[in-house]
């Protein structure tokens, strides 16, 4: 199961991407993160240029930002990145509290913001769709 929040104005124009559990599970494997039974996943597609993602808008909040992982320009997930490549792309946050969360994501150079708010839940993903 999986949730996607829409805003009215952006129905026409929405992108949702798919990608298959397995798929999921292997590349989060391959950065040595696993995803726990009782929490929540978000992915998430941001284009338009580098970026960065903040569970709640906090640096400094409880979640563990080890469970943001970003992937590199052949769509694989590099532990390494705590940004994303120049040209954005995709995101994995793993191991969400269940509940409500916003989730900020900054441009590289850090003069925009955009912020969307997620449900998680255990079992489910949510998917968050961006554009700067």
């Amino acid at each position: 199961p999986t949730r996607m929040p829409v805003n009215r104005g952006d129905l026409k124009s929405t992108q949702i991407f798919v990608f298959p559990k397995r798929w999921v599970d292997q590349q989060m494997g391959s950065a040595k993160t696993f995803q726990l039974e009782n929490k929540g996943i978000a992915i998430g597609f941001v284009s338009g240029g580098s970026y960065s993602v903040n569970l709640d808008g906090r640096e400094d909040s409880n979640y563990d930002e080890r469970n943001i992982l970003y992937f590199n320009d052949k769509m694989q997930i590099d532990p390494n990145l705590r940004t994303s490549t120049d040209s954005g792309g995709p995101f994995i946050m793993a191991n969400l509290t269940p509940g409500l969360h916003t989730v900020v994501i900054t441009s590289a150079d850090g003069q925009r913001r955009i912020t969307k708010l997620i449900v998680s839940e255990s079992g489910k993903i949510s998917y968050i769709s961006a554009k700067f």
